[in-house]
């Protein structure tokens, strides 16, 4: 009996370096994130009102499928992994926006990003387990 894989096989390694890039690349998704929310304010175009978010979140979201693939996920996962992390990290950044406690939003921001990213980036076979049986239960 062949197994069957929905997202692809996982090829982990044990390489520190692209572990570090998936949290650099989940910090550089928050930072676009605050960038493109400052040059909104500043570009009132309307193009950039509703499609520079989406260029700059997509960049991130490649950014972060990359190093994912790098750690040894297959495309599809990494992909569907990638833009969980950055709409995670938007919607928290979002909610965060409208509280007058936080007062360093660039801080929080890159750290939440950063913090979702962790579990990726220290136990990748364990979280591609999980998505892979959620895969094949609905799959």
């Amino acid at each position: 009996m062949t197994a069957v894989h929905p997202l692809g096989v996982f090829h982990g390694t044990d390489r520190l370096a692209p572990r570090l890039v998936l949290l650099g690349a989940a910090a550089l998704g928050a930072v676009l994130d605050r960038l493109q929310l400052a040059w909104r304010d500043l570009e009132s175009t309307t193009w950039w009102a509703s499609n520079g978010r989406d260029v700059l979140l997509g960049f991130s979201a490649l950014a972060q499928a990359l190093a994912l693939v790098g750690l040894g996920f297959p495309l599809a996962a990494a992909a569907l992994m990638a833009t969980q992390l950055t709409l995670v990290a938007v919607l928290v950044e979002s909610a965060l926006l409208s509280r007058r406690w936080v007062r360093s939003h660039d801080a929080v921001a890159i750290s939440a990003a950063v913090l979702f990213a962790v579990p990726l980036a220290v136990a990748p076979e364990h979280v591609f387990g999980v998505v892979e049986a959620i895969a094949q239960r609905f799959g």
